[in-house]
């Protein structure tokens, strides 16, 4: 009796296997779950990205006033287009974050 309970647990926990990866090839293919999940990604991406610029803005800032307060005017207007560099690209990012916000592409970049 015990042989035929043993063998029954074997077979119900193959079946329960057997089903779960079934299940689980039909739920990577459907691609309302992939694409959430792959948006969710880009968008953390993203988002690091944005806060790593931004905390370079605002060392970049700190220089900035650093350099004017003591005179030196070159290393004034370097942090300045610096900085300008760094605003464009925190709107590039912006800008990309809120199209994939909204489950549109966003154009590729010129290298």
């Amino acid at each position: 009796m015990e042989l035929i309970n043993v063998l029954f647990l074997v077979t119900l926990l193959i079946s329960i296997v057997y089903m779960g990866i079934i299940a689980f090839e039909k739920v990577g293919k459907d691609n309302k779950i992939k694409k959430y999940f792959s948006k969710k990604t880009k968008l953390d991406q993203i988002n690091d990205k944005y806060e790593q610029l931004r905390s370079q803005r605002r060392d970049l800032v700190h220089h900035y006033y650093w350099a004017q307060s003591n005179g030196e005017r070159q290393k004034e207007q370097n942090m300045k287009q610096e900085i300008f560099r760094v605003d464009d690209e925190l709107a590039q990012l912006r800008e990309q974050y809120n199209l994939t916000n909204q489950g549109k592409s966003y154009p590729l970049q010129k290298i």
